[in-house]
């Protein structure tokens, strides 16, 4: 891997190389300018992005998180073309920490890398996790069909982006079952996303601060309209 003088962006860079090698039979490549390996299916794009700590330092800790993220920009343009009916204009669907993937905290799977006889160890016990529950989590996310009832879905904070990715593809009616998934298993949800679709009935939208459950009642009525256009 790396010596002991290595900079702490140098060995995660030489992580995700050698990430890349062993992920290459699964059609990941290394892009290293952005700490990602990524893999296209279709138009789909999915991603495993290092996060290297703010505290790691020469000599010091070394320390990288592991987030899952699945975009599509086939989906932007619909957006953009759909502006009266999202809440945003990017090509995000869904994604979240490497650990909640594993069905457990956020920490699960960061890596250690500040000493160089540990991280082979280190990134084998990664790549592990990688091939047993990020591979499966992409399969998940991907398909219209299975993304409402996954991990990917039940753990997204803005569970709104992935009912856009849905009428993006035409699949509105999924979009039901989806929301009221979503609030049994987030039971503070249910009068924001209450709110939400009250809003959209009035014409109104959501504001600039954030507020994921009412956004997500409003574009779930939104794109439940009646006038919306055909799926891409």
């Amino acid at each position: 891997m790396t010596s002991d003088s290595a900079t702490p962006r140098d060995v995660v860079r030489a992580a995700g190389e050698w990430a890349g090698e062993h992920l290459r039979d699964a059609g990941f490549e290394w892009l290293p300018r952005q700490l990602t390996l990524r893999r296209s299916v279709g138009t789909l794009r999915q991603e495993i992005i290092l996060e290297p700590s703010s505290r790691n330092r020469s000599g010091g800790p070394i320390r990288v998180l592991t987030t899952l993220a699945l975009s599509d920009p086939a989906l932007r343009r619909w957006r953009r073309a759909n502006p009266d009916r999202v809440t945003r204009d990017d090509d995000h669907i869904c994604g979240h920490y490497l650990g909640y993937a594993c069905g457990d905290n956020h920490a699960r799977g960061e890596l250690d890398l500040r000493s160089p006889s540990a991280r082979p160890g280190q990134l084998t016990a990664w790549l592990a996790l990688i091939r047993q529950y990020a591979l499966p989590w992409f399969e998940e996310a991907t398909d219209p069909d299975r993304v409402t009832g996954s991990r990917a879905a039940d753990w997204t904070a803005s569970p709104a982006a992935i009912v856009e990715w849905l009428a993006s593809v035409g699949r509105t009616d999924l979009v039901p079952g989806f929301v009221a998934r979503y609030v049994h298993r987030h039971r503070g949800w249910k009068g924001g996303v209450r709110r939400g679709a009250a809003l959209a009935v009035e014409g109104g939208r959501p504001g600039p601060v954030a507020d994921w459950p009412l956004e997500l009642g409003w574009v779930a009525a939104r794109v439940g309209a009646d006038d919306l256009p055909p799926g891409r």
